[in-house]
C-alpha cells in the first residue's frame, strides 16, 4: 500500500501553526513592521491602527490581528487593494498564512467618533 507523503519543502500543519504562535506572540514587533510597509506602499502618510482582540489584550491560538491602513490617497479598486496588502504583508517580512488581517481605507473616508 502506497501513502501519500508531504514533500520536505512543504511546511506540515504543526510547523504552520508553531509559526503563527511565533506571530501572535510578537504582534506589536509585527505591526510596526505593517506600518512601516504600509508607509512605503502608501506613501508616508499612511498610518497604522491595531483594533479588535490585540488592542484589548485578548488575543488567543485563534485570533488574528486586525490593522486599519489609513491611505493618504483616495479609494483603490479590489485589485489594487489586494496587491497593496501583498506588497505591505512582503515588506514586513509576513509569512504564508500569517494571523494579520490588513484593512485599507481611504482618509477621506473616515468618521471619527468618539465613545469613551
Amino acid at each position: 500500500m502506497s501513502y501519500l507523503r508531504r514533500p520536505s519543502s512543504v511546511p506540515s500543519l504543526i510547523d504552520l501553526a508553531a509559526e503563527r504562535a511565533k506571530m501572535l506572540k510578537n504582534w506589536r514587533r509585527l505591526a510596526e513592521a505593517v506600518a512601516r510597509g504600509a508607509r512605503e506602499v502608501l506613501g508616508e502618510g499612511a498610518e497604522a491602527y491595531v483594533f479588535g482582540s490585540a488592542a484589548r489584550g485578548k488575543l488567543s491560538g485563534l485570533s488574528d490581528v486586525d490593522v486599519l491602513i489609513v491611505s493618504p490617497s483616495g479609494p483603490m479598486s479590489a485589485l489594487e487593494e489586494a496587491r497593496a496588502k501583498a506588497e505591505i504583508e512582503l515588506r514586513a517580512g509576513l509569512a504564508l498564512g500569517n494571523p494579520f488581517e490588513i484593512h485599507i481605507m481611504p482618509r477621506d473616508c473616515l468618521l471619527y467618533t468618539s465613545d469613551a
